[in-house]
């Protein structure tokens, strides 16, 4: 496989002196993902600084390009959909990130085999356990010849959020996604699972790092297209009680919406930018807007 920097492995009880322990300004990310209905990329980009409870935090926001091939083998884009925004700040050698009110550990780069932290998520509605992680075992790497030190991590039984593979300080997790996986351990729900593996990264200190032998969003280039930037699509009010009002860019009207519940079962479909949610139960809700020019777009709703 083709990569782009040197990468080397390397391992010695001499090394005192580490690279950068997180991340630099303009620090971007590429993960490749692959899911039953479609594929693509996620791109996680560091935009500002912030502070929250008095610490300097670096905001993390993520989209997700998404693409599909139709019945004539036609790559096709389906839109970009952004996720939930993410904040973290740097302590010594461990990493903080931004959950439930409350900062929690994601990455501890001070780490020896046998060391374990939790990641904050307590349950979900799969009902599993904490979100502990271990540390089985850690070494060095060496990345355009400055010394990284990796953790490799595997989560406890039954945790509602894990993390797995190695980890390498700077650039995170390097074998699957930046931040906290949600997983099942109800053996009576079928769940479609998305593969994610970490492409690229860069930042201004730090050149392009691509372990892959293509494009960072080499997707664009099946489909033919340049970059879009995020539709201009807004939803309030957000929670709802009774009607959503979809805002969007007077070229590119709402066609139809889509309202999903958590488990993917469609309750309805409205032909407006008026959606009634007076009819559903409390709770959290995802939809569907299609515009005029096809582009999707998908937000997470929730009604109180």
């Amino acid at each position: 496989m083709k990569k782009i920097g040197t990468l080397t492995l390397f391992c010695s009880l001499l090394i005192t002196t580490y690279g950068q322990t997180w991340i630099d300004k303009g620090a971007e990310w590429h993960f490749g993902y692959g899911g039953m209905q479609d594929v693509g990329f996620i791109k996680v980009k560091y935009t500002m600084d912030t502070l929250i409870e008095g610490r300097l935090c670096q905001k993390l926001e993520q989209f997700q390009y998404r693409f599909t091939v139709n019945p004539s083998h036609e790559w096709i884009f389906l839109g970009v959909l952004p996720l939930k925004q993410e904040y973290t700040y740097l302590s010594g050698d461990t990493v903080f990130y931004y959950k439930d009110n409350r900062f929690n550990v994601l990455y501890n780069f001070g780490a020896q085999p046998g060391d374990s932290w939790d990641l904050g998520i307590d349950t979900n509605h799969w009902k599993c356990s904490k979100s502990i992680i271990e540390v089985d075992s850690v070494k060095t790497i060496v990345i355009n010849n400055i010394t990284y030190r990796c953790i490799h991590v595997k989560p406890q039984l039954n945790a509602s959020g894990y993390l797995k593979g190695w980890i390498i300080e700077k650039f995170g997790s390097f074998e699957n996604y930046l931040f906290p996986i949600e997983n099942v351990c109800d053996t009576n729900v079928i769940f479609e699972g998305v593969d994610i593996k970490f492409s690229c990264y860069k930042d201004t200190s730090f050149p392009l790092l691509n372990v892959t032998n293509k494009n960072c969003e080499y997707y664009f280039q099946l489909v033919s297209i340049s970059e879009l930037h995020t539709p201009e699509v807004s939803v309030s009010p957000n929670p709802v009680l009774d009607k959503l009002i979809i805002s969007f860019n007077e070229k590119n009207p709402v066609l139809y919406v889509i309202v999903y519940d958590i488990n993917g079962k469609q309750l309805g479909i409205y032909y407006s930018s008026t959606v009634n949610f007076k009819e559903y139960e409390t709770g959290m809700y995802c939809m569907k807007i299609v515009l005029t020019n096809r582009e999707i777009i998908h937000r997470k709703i929730i009604k109180n």
